[in-house]
């Protein structure tokens, strides 16, 4: 019985750390359009204030949750896109190409010692918005109702040394850590 047991948790890193190498292959196909590093961190719940169709207004206090985790990566990421492109990610003929490429990791979702965080790994930035970068990124984050204010931005310089660092909980907490469902990836260059 006990043989069985540490056999399951051999297999179980080994199945990790399969997962993880996976991703880091998937990942390092896009590396070389890798610009900016971000590393943005979530409040644990929020206010919510809505109108109904009456006019009352309500307030109403939500935790942060895999839904609303996933509506903020996709909110910060239109509107990202809107401060970078404008109308140009809205016209069928160039909004293939007005997008930034966008890869979404959640951290700290599997733990209790510290605060949920997403790192992103971004590409594909105009070049005159390229100078601005930092304060689009924090505006397009402000927006967000999980947006809390610890907010890192750099420009890459070591793109695969960015796969790993953002890919390093996929072997011991969290193997769904990459979103691939949120993420926006661009055509490789």
């Amino acid at each position: 019985m006990f043989y069985l047991v540490l056999l399951n948790n051999s297999m179980n890193k080994t199945t990790k750390l399969e997962i993880q190498n996976a991703y880091r292959e998937l990942l390092g196909r896009y590396e070389s359009n890798y610009e900016y590093a971000a590393t943005l961190t979530l409040k644990q719940s929020t206010t919510i204030t809505t109108t109904d169709k009456f006019g009352y207004v309500r307030q109403q206090r939500i935790k942060l949750s895999k839904t609303a985790l996933d509506s903020t990566k996709r909110y910060f990421a239109a509107t990202l896109t809107r401060y970078l492109y404008g109308n140009a990610a809205k016209h069928k003929s160039t909004r293939d190409a007005a997008r930034p490429m966008l890869v979404f990791v959640d951290e700290g979702l599997n733990s209790d010692s510290k605060r949920v965080h997403l790192h992103i790994a971004l590409g594909n930035v105009p070049k005159h918005k390229q100078a601005d970068i930092a304060q689009l990124i924090k505006k397009a984050w402000a927006q967000c109702d999980f947006a809390y204010e610890q907010v890192d931005i750099k420009q890459i310089y070591d793109a695969k040394g960015w796969t790993d660092y953002i890919t390093k909980e996929l072997s011991f907490e969290n193997t769904e850590a990459v979103d691939i469902v949120n993420s926006v990836l661009t055509k490789r260059t």
